[in-house]
């Protein structure tokens, strides 16, 4: 049953339509991104070595010793839509009525919403991979022709893996924080205004108050889950697994509210 239930809410969430707009806008960004590097790189050859982050350098993709690359900013764009995406697939459900019926065939409540945010985390997790996977893809015709591969050996490439396995990780954290989020607010919006409420106010406020908390911060260890490695541009020392283990602790405390608050809710009247 469990099995089952999980799966269907896979299908359920591949048939949300803001889950694809976001899939196609990443796709159109991807196209064009492409298109505007080969273009704008046409004009000379990349040179190894250099500070500046040049997209036809494959060696520029990431940069462990900045830490900087041309992965960085999708990266951010993905834990954005990751966020959008797992707050649609759970909040969307209480605007259309959804979970009334569901509950009708499945009436175990927190067997569905973990199933449910389960699915939209693998799916994010998942689908960051590919669309990054794309991205490069879409860089390696500017690399080719106009740039260099100079320097990508099997380490640095293993590395670059580790960095977009990271990423998709953090994606995958973000739709489940966000579908926990939406469940207790009832509706998209609520977990879109929370979490961006506190990563633009909520944090800000703290740095400048207690910038000793600065390292319990929500895009602290966001940031320091990427990059993983020591940082000299962040004013505290924090390892990666320890960040990892902080979002993972901050997420199972939205989902353990999240699924209390569901059990006893009144859904005939939410």
């Amino acid at each position: 049953m469990t099995m089952t239930l999980f799966m269907t809410e896979l299908r359920r969430a591949l048939h949300r339509r803001l889950v694809w707009v976001l899939v196609g806008l990443a796709l159109a960004g991807i196209a064009v991104t492409g298109v505007l590097v080969f273009i704008a790189t046409g004009g000379t050859r990349a040179a190894s070595g250099t500070d500046s982050i040049d997209p036809a350098r494959m060696t520029d993709w990431w940069r462990p010793d900045i830490p900087d690359g041309v992965v960085l900013l999708p990266g951010i764009m993905l834990f954005l839509g990751a966020l959008i995406g797992g707050a649609s697939v759970v909040g969307a459900e209480w605007r259309s009525g959804g979970v009334t019926t569901v509950l009708t065939w499945a009436p175990r409540r927190r067997a569905l919403l973990l199933a449910r945010l389960g699915a939209a985390g693998l799916l994010a997790g998942l689908i960051s991979l590919a669309l990054q996977l794309l991205y490069l893809a879409a860089l390696v015709p500017s690399v080719a022709i106009h740039g260099t591969a100079a320097g990508a050996d099997g380490t640095y490439l293993a590395g670059l893996l580790a960095v977009l396995l990271r990423i998709s990780v953090v994606s995958a954290v973000a739709a489940v924080l966000g579908g926990a989020i939406a469940n207790i607010g009832r509706a998209t919006v609520a977990a879109l205004g929370v979490v961006w409420g506190w990563v633009l106010i909520g944090e800000s406020l703290v740095r400048v108050v207690r910038p000793g908390l600065a390292r319990w911060l929500l895009s602290e260890n966001v940031g320091r889950v990427v990059v993983y490695q020591a940082d000299d541009n962040m004013s505290f020392a924090r390892p990666g697994w320890l960040a990892l283990v902080t979002l993972l602790a901050y997420t199972t405390v939205a989902v353990v509210g999240a699924v209390a608050l569901f059990s006893r809710r009144d859904v005939l009247t939410a």
